[in-house]
């Protein structure tokens, strides 16, 4: 990481909420600015939404999306209803001490769910056993957890999984899994499984993905509602039915729905991953290496609004930092928040709050590490949001809270630190409906440079 710089605190700015000061100020770098900014060098961070897809099953090279010298269409979109801002409740933080009964996974963390009931933590990623917080006793796993909420213990018998777990969505008594997975508990599946939270039998739900070679499928999010399951990453079909790096699947065989929108971009599928995605009423928001033009005519570059029903491009065109890709995204009430890596200045924001209808931003707020949001939760008011800090930011936080309603920062998680000095990640960020957040990560845990750190942190309401 160049340069020895400091971490700041968060600097969001209030655009909407209120009214008082009108619209943003065009930050440097973004597009409304006019000119990209320079991009800062970021390592790839796991799970952090999609990663890039290589031949084999390994990812590809992040790939730039290309001057194809086709003249850019507008970059301005008309309104789609809505006259500004949504709403939001009060914020209501966590306790700011993590719940040191929970048990701690022995390797990679990449993914967290809650179930409905806010009873269970889905946990996911590559580790063979979890450990008690003495240390004193272990319980073999292969790469799938269910944690107990109350006692923080893995639950046995749940499946075992070949493959690394890259994201995790629980509808109902059904976790929705994707990643590099290629058995569950000795069945073929290929990418993606899905297993009750009751029963803890494997599902029939068994999608199948192609690429276009060499380039191998990576599917790297799920999104289960109750009317099917959206996933989203590098694939060119799904079953035989074309669908390209965004589909619905239904949630009982895992075949793909009528649901078929555009390609999101104007090089080739494996140029264009999908690396968030989010579920609202009547609209699906994707985010990555997007490059797509609407029936309007207008270019969406990063991120984008598809119409829940007919897939369509919706006239929905938030201002995003130019010049890098869109890493998170979720949605509270009328409220879509956004993470970026930190491109160029650290004062460019790294992460936006646009309404959901008019795309209007609300707020905007920086890392202020080089670095980004690569990962958020949003409950009861507050916005989390998780990313990496570098060698050099021993001082800060890897994961910051910010008031939903103006952008407010809070104040919470100020006094992380990297373990060792080397780069601390946040993986996955989950806030259950209770409003208990777990958070999984590379030396996420608090104290100084040498003190041991969990790889999953709970906190209470």
């Amino acid at each position: 990481m160049a340069g020895a710089l400091l971490l700041g605190l968060a600097a969001a700015t209030a655009g909407c909420p209120g009214g008082d000061q009108g619209a943003p100020t065009p930050s440097p770098g973004s597009e409304e600015a006019g000119a990209d900014a320079a991009d800062v060098s970021t390592p790839d961070a796991r799970d952090a939404s999609a990663p890039d897809v290589a031949p084999t099953d390994a990812s590809v090279p992040e790939v730039a999306p290309a001057d194809t010298g086709v003249p850019d269409a507008p970059d301005a979109a008309p309104a789609d209803g809505g006259t500004g801002c949504g709403s939001a409740p009060a914020a209501a933080l966590p306790s700011t001490a993590h719940d040191a009964t929970w048990w701690q996974p022995e390797g990679a963390v990449h993914a967290l769910a809650w179930s409905d009931d806010s009873s269970k933590l889905v946990v996911g990623g590559t580790f063979a056993s979890v450990r008690s917080p003495d240390g004193a006793s272990t319980t073999s796993v292969t790469n799938l957890a269910v944690l107990d909420a109350t006692t923080g213990q893995p639950i046995p018998g749940y499946p075992a999984v070949v493959g690394d777990i890259a994201d995790i969505s629980v509808s109902g008594d059904t976790a929705y899994v994707v990643g590099d997975v290629t058995q569950v508990n000795g069945a073929v599946r290929t990418r993606g499984f899905a297993f009750s939270l009751s029963s803890k039998a494997l599902a029939a739900w068994a999608p199948t993905f192609a690429g276009t070679p060499p380039y191998s499928p990576s599917v790297k999010l799920v999104r289960a509602t109750a009317g099917g399951v959206f996933v989203g990453g590098y694939f060119t079909a799904v079953g035989g039915s074309a669908r390209f790096n965004v589909a619905a699947l239904d949630g009982a065989t895992g075949s793909a729905t009528a649901w078929a929108p555009p390609a999101l971009g104007v090089g080739a599928a494996h140029e264009v991953s999908v690396r968030a995605l989010a579920i609202a009423s009547d609209r699906v928001f994707v985010g990555g290496d997007i490059d797509v033009t609407g029936g309007d005519g207008v270019r969406r570059r990063r991120i984008a609004a598809l119409d829940l029903t007919s897939g369509a491009v919706l006239p929905w065109s938030p201002s995003v930092p130019a010049g890098d890709s869109v890493y998170a995204i979720e949605v509270s009430r009328d409220l879509v928040a956004i993470g970026t890596p930190q491109s160029g200045l650290l004062s460019v924001p790294s992460m936006i709050v646009a309404d959901a209808r008019s795309g209007a931003v609300c707020w905007q707020a920086s890392l202020a590490n080089a670095q980004g949001f690569y990962r958020l939760g949003v409950a009861r008011g507050v916005v989390f949001g998780g990313g990496l800090t570098g060698t050099l930011f021993t001082a800060g936080s890897a994961y910051k809270a910010f008031a939903l309603s103006g952008g407010a920062p809070l104040g919470w998680g100020a006094d992380l630190y990297a373990q060792d000095g080397s780069a601390a990640t946040v993986e996955d960020l989950a806030v259950a409906p209770n409003g208990t957040l777990a958070i999984s990560g590379n030396r996420v845990g608090k104290g100084g440079v040498g003190t041991p750190a969990p790889k999953l942190m709970v906190y209470r309401p």
